[in-house]
């Protein structure tokens, strides 16, 4: 079998430093307090930033995730059904500050890829009405600037989204 790790390696080195300029510039965060509605619209993850760990099972910019359409209402969030990043759902959402910044969030292990303004980002919970969503620690949103959000979800993995439609 041939090693295609070194083409994955400059792959990912390519279309991180494309994405550099829109998350490493200095960038205003919303006012709080913020709301679910602010973020209308249907979400499309352009970027996989992946914290680190003993043992992990993304790599930046995952397949997996890459593309995946992440649909947000006021009375639902929930991923677009190609392949779905688990199926799960969150109905009637809302966000409640965490106080910290999404680097803080993050715990010991962040990763490497954040740049500075987007491990600032204030970062919020998501909560949901009968149930946790994401992960088992919960998801955990920042919104750095509109037209931008990260999500954190399984396996240490950071979610960068854009907007397909963002209302």
């Amino acid at each position: 079998m041939k090693n295609v790790f070194p083409q994955m390696v400059a792959a990912t080195t390519l279309v991180m430093a494309s994405m550099a300029p829109a998350w490493s510039q200095a960038i205003p965060t919303p006012a709080s307090p913020f709301a679910i509605e602010q973020i209308v619209g249907n979400w499309q993850v352009v970027g996989v930033l992946v914290a680190g760990g003993p043992v992990q099972a993304l790599v930046t910019n995952d397949p997996t995730y890459m593309g995946r359409r992440l649909s947000i209402t006021p009375t639902r969030i929930s991923w677009a059904a190609k392949g779905s990043a688990r199926g799960e759902s969150c109905e009637t959402p809302s966000v409640q500050a965490l106080g910290s910044s999404l680097d803080n969030a993050l715990g010991d292990t962040p990763p490497a890829e954040m740049s500075p303004a987007l491990r600032a980002a204030p970062a919020y919970t998501v909560a949901c009405q009968e149930k946790d969503w994401g992960p088992t620690t919960g998801a955990v949103l920042a919104y750095p600037e509109a037209g931008r959000l990260a999500l954190t979800w399984y396996d240490n993995a950071v979610l960068l989204l854009q907007p397909v439609d963002a209302k």
